[in-house]
């Protein structure tokens, strides 16, 4: 899959090394208001925040704590901000599915990372940017599922899909509204390419 999509690939660690460089030096290095303070408490304890709990962002917040030699603070802001870039990263790439590698591409993910909330919440550990990369995610296993040549790699997609879905939703409810869209049209699309001739 790689060699095929090679320059899709490239072009899109690209843009997420450009939006790594800027969004690393502002990055907040201490404690910032909002829900942050407990998010942060409860990576380094490993305990469960306010409803749904973000099983995931605490896990991974953890991890950045154990990997990087950073206060918890930093380490954590730093690790959402490369959620943040992750989640540039996918809508770039599915518009390099889409369309091919090019401007485009370079622009969905610039300007989705350059808009006020996506820039915001990707300087402070907050939710919101793991609940982004699991829509962009969802975006690029959407398209892939569409663009898909065989029966083997439609259903592949779609199990990747699914696990995709239930991650998200352990995150963030929101993801729901895409989660509504998007599965009765796998479903339809999956049963319409097995039963037609």
């Amino acid at each position: 899959m790689f060699a095929e999509h090679k320059p899709s690939w490239i072009l899109t660690g690209t843009v997420v090394a450009c939006i790594m460089a800027l969004y690393v030096p502002g990055v907040q290095r201490t404690v910032p208001g909002g829900d942050s303070g407990e998010l942060i408490t409860t990576a380094c304890e490993l305990g469960v925040a306010h409803p749904p709990g973000y099983p995931i962002f605490t896990l991974l917040a953890h991890l950045g704590m154990k990997l990087l030699p950073l206060s918890p603070a930093h380490s954590v802001n730093l690790v959402n901000s490369l959620l943040g870039a992750a989640a540039c990263g996918f809508l770039c790439l599915t518009v390099c599915r889409l369309v091919g590698p090019g401007p485009g591409a370079v622009l969905a993910g610039g300007v989705f990372a350059m808009s006020k909330l996506s820039w915001q919440w990707s300087m402070v550990a907050e939710v919101f940017t793991l609940n982004n990369l699991f829509v962009g995610l969802l975006f690029f296993l959407t398209v892939s599922f569409h663009c898909a040549e065989t029966p083997r790699q439609r259903w592949r997609t779609a199990q990747w899909g699914a696990l995709c879905c239930g991650l998200g939703l352990c995150n963030q409810h929101t993801l729901v509204l895409y989660v509504l869209a998007i599965i009765p049209w796998v479903i339809y699309r999956l049963h319409s390419l097995t039963v037609s001739p």
